[in-house]
């Protein structure tokens, strides 16, 4: 599994290969390096497409022309080829992890005759056809396997198109083309329904209620009973119940489940303290989402991760909120009179494992509804339907705030050995990884492949450093910050070493306001109040800060050395350009030998490369832009 979630790899053993040699090329002076080699490209339609609009396939542009000069049958004029004047492939880069599998591609081309414009329409004027391109460089050696047709061709869907008239004549045209990653969070959860126990105010989703339809079968009610009643009717004082049934997704039924309880919260309307919340898990939610999409045709399924990426860490000390989120086993004790540790541990092999994560369906319900009414705009006179991966982003934050920081579950799409992101076909689709971010780390990153800024031998076209902060990350580097344990960056410590403020906020974190060390104590007497009294909001809030506040107390204590938990992702950004390569894997460590000395020679610091941008300019010129993320280990 380590292949589909590897936060950490070594550089791709080929690419530096290829760097050496071709800075052994220019120290030599090389000439067919320095002068013969030519970049290529090659665009072809492959006449599958990602929504009902078909393209034409195999039409391709780019590479050599048989002749320069065909002639238009209908004016006999004399008129040059369909020319590709530039290609530029962009990833969005940033410091979350989840973006540098995302870009874009846009081309430029121009035609000189109807006939070629009404061939380019067929073909790339269709939006969500797919597009593959090939590229690499001619007329020199390079190493075995880079840069020669990479092996998986890059593949992205039209999503917008423009062409104008030039004074000649010609149209210029501007294909822009996004990856499927990109395409993938845009799948919708579908429809509404009405439901058993819809509200006017309320917009119930297909997907939701599709967990409401398997949960009444598994308490063995009616289908379109109350579900509210049903959970009065098999709740019993605050006991979390168990069933197991089964939820349908599109045509296919899956065996899922299902929890329901009544939970005393602060006091409502009338003095009504009871709130009836009926419980699926994280590994249905997946699965549902799965064979949704399978009904659908996509290229693309979600999936845990397996071993250390699908778990979470063993010091959790539970939900602050069990009406939307349980941590499931010991976590789940709230008291002797909601002690919810055996049932939500039932039927799981691996209480930690993040699929086992009880979910609420009301919460769900309560999401959809607040993403349905934060979108406002439009299309065909209908409301967008709320996408999956805009509801599994909160839902996944939601945990993680739930969690005082300490699940931190992601998405990103698989990849292989080398760091490339894996394209899918109808016989193996692409797999979205849900995964848990907070990953242990080896005590030292991997040796950075190191590019040389002068002498003969240098390939760098450009280096850069800059700073992306905003006033949030300065706010998150104070010593109040850091020392409240409102902000993990206590490992700044090993990049600044001769700053004593930073010293002091680290120890100010391993204790409270009041300089009381949290224990576990303080937290077992915090949430055994909700089984003893019920809770209210401000209850939540209070042990959310408390549980962020332990986490960073512990990292400051070292307790999760070599763990994401102690790393700081700081925004200082390295960005170099060289001569295009094909290969640099997501998240490789790079860097140069000319920079301050405080980000060289320290271990505990290093860039990753998080952004990559392929420049061609179609006359046999292709650069590589490479940007990297600043990562310090606690």
């Amino acid at each position: 599994m380590a292949a589909e979630l590897n936060l950490q790899p070594a550089f791709p053993g080929k690419v530096g290969s290829e760097l050496k040699r071709r800075s052994d090329a220019v120290a030599a002076k090389d000439s067919a390096w320095m002068y013969k080699k030519y970049a290529y490209i090659n665009i072809t339609t492959t006449g599958k497409t990602q929504t009902a609009i078909c393209g034409t396939a195999g039409y391709t542009i780019g590479g050599k022309p048989s002749s320069l000069y065909p002639a238009d049958v209908k004016d006999k004029a004399r008129r040059l080829q369909p020319t590709l004047t530039s290609v530029t492939m962009v990833n969005e880069g940033g410091s979350d992890y989840t973006d540098s599998y995302l870009y874009t591609i846009e081309f430029s081309f121009k035609v000189f005759s109807q006939a070629d414009l009404d061939a380019a329409e067929a073909a790339f004027f269709r939006t969500g056809v797919e597009v593959k391109f090939n590229f690499g460089w001619t007329g020199t050696s390079i190493v075995d396997g880079v840069n020669q047709n990479p092996s998986d061709p890059f593949l992205a869907n039209v999503y917008n198109y423009s062409f104008s008239m030039d004074t000649d004549g010609g149209f210029n045209c501007t294909i822009k083309c996004m990856s499927p990653n990109g395409l993938w969070s845009k799948q919708t959860m579908g429809g509404t329904k009405a439901s058993a126990d819809a509200d006017p105010d309320r917009t119930h989703s297909n997907f939701v209620e599709g967990f409401r339809d398997g949960l009444r079968l598994a308490f063995g009610a009616a289908p379109g009973a109350n579900t509210q009643d049903l959970i009065n009717d098999k709740s019993d004082n605050g006991a979390l119940v168990p069933a197991t049934g089964q939820t349908k997704s599109g045509n296919t039924s899956f065996s899922a489940p299902y929890w329901v309880a009544e939970i005393e919260k602060e006091v409502g309307i009338l003095n009504d303290t009871e709130q009836m919340r009926s419980y699926t898990n994280i590994a249905s939610v997946i699965k549902y989402i799965e064979l949704l999409l399978k009904a659908q045709k996509a290229t693309f399924t979600y999936k845990i991760a397996d071993g250390d990426a699908g778990t979470y860490h063993t010091a959790i000390w539970g939900s602050a909120n069990p009406s939307n989120i349980v941590l499931p086993g010991s976590q789940a004790n709230y008291g002797s009179t909601m002690d919810w540790s055996g049932p939500s541990a039932t039927g799981n092999a691996a209480a930690l494992n993040i699929g086992a994560i009880l979910v609420s369906i009301e919460y769900m319900d309560e999401l959809y509804t607040k993403l349905s009414t934060a979108t406002t705009s439009k299309k065909g006179g209908k409301k967008v339907a709320i996408k999956i991966g805009d509801f599994l982003t909160e839902l996944f934050n939601e945990i993680e705030s739930l969690s005082g920081g300490m699940i931190s579950i992601l998405t990103l799409p698989s990849v292989t050995s080398e760091g490339e992101v894996k394209m899918g076909t109808a016989a193996a689709p692409s797999k979205i990884i849900v995964a848990n971010r907070r990953k242990t780390i080896t005590t030292s990153p991997p040796t950075p492949h190191e590019f040389t800024v002068l002498g003969k031998g240098s390939i760098l076209k450009s280096v850069s450093m800059e700073t992306d902060f905003d006033a949030e990350s300065l706010m998150l580097a104070g010593p109040g910050a850091i020392g409240t344990g409102n902000s993990t960056n206590a490992s700044l410590s090993n990049l600044y070493t001769e700053c004593p403020e930073l010293t002091d906020a680290n120890e100010d974190a391993k204790t409270d306001d009041g300089g009381e060390k949290i224990t576990p104590g303080h937290i077992k007497t915090r949430m055994e109040k909700y089984g003893k009294s019920g809770y209210s909001s401000e209850d939540v809030s209070g042990n959310i800060d408390l549980f962020s506040r332990m986490l960073t107390q512990n990292i400051a204590e070292g307790q999760h050395a070599n763990t994401q938990f102690a790393e700081t992702i700081w925004p200082l950004n390295l960005n170099i350009t060289i001569d295009g390569i094909f290969g640099i894997s997501f998240m490789s460590p790079i860097t140069i030998d000319r920079m301050p000395s405080i980000y060289r020679g320290n271990k505990k610091v290093y860039f990753s490369v998080t952004s990559v941008e392929h420049s061609f300019d179609c006359q046999g010129g292709w650069e590589t832009s490479i940007g990297t993320v600043m990562r310090i280990q606690g």
